[in-house]
C-alpha cells in the first residue's frame, strides 16, 4: 500500500511541475487575437492604456474581473475601472466573458512576461553580429505539445500500474507466506 501511495505521489508531483506554470503561448494568442488592436506593452498609451506592468500595479482578482466583463464594474461604481474609461473617452473596452479564468491568468501571465526588463547588454557579454546571427537561442516560454501530454499521460499510466502490479505481488507473496506456515 505505501509503494501505490509513493507512486501516486510522485506521479502527482510530475504533473504538478509541469501544469502549474501558466500558459504564456496561450496568453500571447488571447492577447495577439483580443487586445493588440488597442493595447501596447510598453509602447505607451493607444487606444487604451499601456499594459505594461499592470500585473503588479493590479490585483489579479480585479484583472481577472475587468478583463472579463470590464461594464460590470464601471457600472458597479468601482474607482479604478471608471477613472479608466474616462481617461480613454469613454470607449468600452469590450467583455471577455468568454475567457475562463485560467485563461486570463495565461494573458496576465504574458504581460507579466513582456513587461520584463530587456536584458542589458555588457561589454563582456557582447557578441559580433556574425555570432550572434549563428547563435541557436532555445525558445523560452514553450507550452507542452499534444505529443507531449501524451506521453506524459502513458508515463503516469505506466506508474499506475507499475504501483497496482507491486500491491498485487506483495499481497499474494504475503498471502504465500501465511499459508505455507499453516501446512
Amino acid at each position: 500500500m505505501k509503494t501505490l501511495a509513493t507512486a501516486t505521489g510522485i506521479l502527482m508531483l510530475i504533473f504538478t511541475v509541469k501544469l502549474s506554470a501558466q500558459d504564456l503561448a496561450n496568453g500571447q494568442k488571447i492577447f495577439d487575437t483580443r487586445c493588440k488592436s488597442c493595447h501596447k506593452i510598453g509602447g505607451g498609451d493607444f487606444v487604451g492604456p499601456d499594459l505594461k506592468d499592470v500585473h503588479t500595479n493590479r490585483k489579479e482578482e480585479w484583472l481577472i474581473q475587468f478583463i472579463q466583463s470590464p461594464a460590470s464594474l464601471i457600472e458597479a461604481g468601482d474607482e479604478e475601472a471608471v477613472a479608466l474609461y474616462e481617461k480613454f473617452n469613454k470607449v468600452m473596452m469590450p467583455d471577455h466573458k468568454d475567457l475562463d479564468d485560467e485563461s486570463v491568468k495565461d494573458l496576465i501571465a504574458y504581460i507579466g512576461d513582456k513587461s520584463a526588463p530587456a536584458k542589458e547588454e555588457t561589454k563582456e557579454a557582447t557578441v559580433d553580429k556574425a555570432e550572434e546571427k549563428a547563435a541557436v537561442v532555445a525558445p523560452q516560454n514553450q507550452s507542452a505539445s499534444p505529443l507531449q501530454i501524451f506521453i506524459y499521460s502513458l508515463i503516469g499510466v505506466a506508474f499506475i500500474l507499475i504501483a497496482v502490479i507491486m500491491y498485487m505481488l506483495m499481497t499474494t507473496m504475503r498471502l504465500i507466506k501465511a499459508n505455507s506456515g499453516k501446512q
